[in-house]
């Protein structure tokens, strides 16, 4: 009975181990890219995140309003450090054309977050 009382409890732990394992390998990684202009009368930044006037791939809207907010930002640290609060890692920084200064940002979602796309 002694043993049953000790084994009980670790088979439960190791299930509950095989599960949050089996949910983390679920995750996708979507990426980013937030680009800067100052031509003319335009300066700020722009967000891509995959989404355009039919499609969203972003469920949450308090995500979505989020990333908006990098658009009212004023600096380039001002973007990496709000990125980074907000989960996103740094992929890369290069120097674009002209102001067009990208980075590209990347982070990982459960697939529940994420809209399937349409296929046409």
């Amino acid at each position: 009975m002694m043993k049953l009382k000790i084994i009980f409890p670790v088979l439960l732990l190791l299930f509950q181990l095989m599960a949050f394992r089996t949910q983390a390998q679920n995750k996708v990684k979507r990426y980013c890219e937030v680009s800067s202009s100052d031509k003319f009368f335009y300066s700020g930044y722009a967000v891509d995140y995959g989404q355009n006037r039919k499609y969203n791939p972003l469920k949450d809207s308090v995500c979505i309003r989020k990333l908006q907010k990098v658009e009212s930002l004023e600096t380039r640290v001002e973007v990496l450090n709000y990125m980074s609060e907000l989960g996103w890692d740094l992929v890369s920084l290069r120097g674009g054309k002209d102001y067009y200064l990208p980075f590209i940002f990347s982070r990982e979602f459960d697939p529940a977050e994420l809209n399937e796309k349409k296929q046409k």
